[in-house]
């Protein structure tokens, strides 16, 4: 689909369905009537897809705060990071059937992924509210936090277009073509963005730093990472491994979306 044919106000609202709405409103929104199975675990991934690309674009935002300012009291930090709105600890209920064995591989990854962006937001969050940087060896604010965040975007785009070919498989063509006006949108980058040329996976390579530095921290206060925090994280991790690297970014110019959310 070429960008001309995008609809801003199509893309916008399906986004913001996706990402608030319950199932049965989405479906409503889609203007679904009879759908199977299949079709409903492709609405799933749609969703958990819509909610990882805006964490990783509040992530990206979040880290354009970055500063070198004097840093606060620990107990000053966990305030800030406690009442942040988009703040959801490891164990939320919103993801306790994150990777559950009865869905299918396609919906456990996308999960997967969202969850993912969900512990890269905390740790922006967490980064910005104290001034110090996401891993002991490398400072996120700049390119790299960028890099990380359009990683997590590519990847998002890539589940938005399975969903749609199973869509359209399934005959739902103007449901699917709203999908794709949105994977399309978000496959268009700015001609003037920052970028670096080294491309890590995310979410895999943001999980595997995760798990690094709370087992480093873990063992510089002499103890040990929580049994449960280190089996979600390598749970995670073997969920999303099986994702593709993010192809390179295109240089056209996106239509501006009206504000829906």
């Amino acid at each position: 689909m070429d960008s001309k044919f995008i609809d801003p106000t199509v893309v916008a609202q399906t986004r913001a369905s996706l990402c608030k709405d319950d199932l049965e409103k989405i479906i409503d929104n889609l203007d679904l009537d009879v759908i199977s199975t299949d079709t409903k675990t492709t609405l799933l991934i749609a969703q958990a897809t819509e909610r990882t690309l805006q964490l990783a674009e509040k992530a990206e935002k979040c880290l354009s705060y970055h500063s070198v300012e004097t840093i606060p009291d620990k107990e000053d930090i966990v305030a800030i990071v406690e009442k942040h709105p988009d703040f959801k600890e490891w164990n939320h209920p919103d993801f306790k059937f994150v990777g559950s064995e009865r869905d299918p591989a396609s919906l456990q990854s996308a999960q997967a992924t969202m969850m993912a962006a969900q512990l890269f937001m905390n740790a922006a969050i967490k980064s910005v509210a104290g001034h110090y940087p996401l891993t002991h060896t490398e400072c996120y604010a700049g390119d790299y936090a960028r890099n990380y965040a359009d990683n997590f975007k590519k990847v998002a785009v890539g589940f938005y277009k399975e969903a749609t070919d199973i869509l359209k498989k399934d005959g739902h063509k103007d449901a699917a073509n709203k999908l794709t006006q949105v994977a399309v949108y978000m496959d268009i980058t700015e001609p003037n963005d920052l970028r670096i040329k080294s491309r890590p996976a995310a979410p895999f390579n943001f999980l595997e730093q995760q798990l690094k530095n709370d087992n480093h921290e873990a063992r510089r206060n002499d103890t040990e990472l929580a049994p449960d925090y280190k089996a979600v994280l390598e749970k995670l991790l073997k969920l999303t491994c099986a994702i593709p690297n993010a192809t390179a970014p295109t240089t056209k110019t996106k239509p501006k979306l009206p504000a829906f959310f």
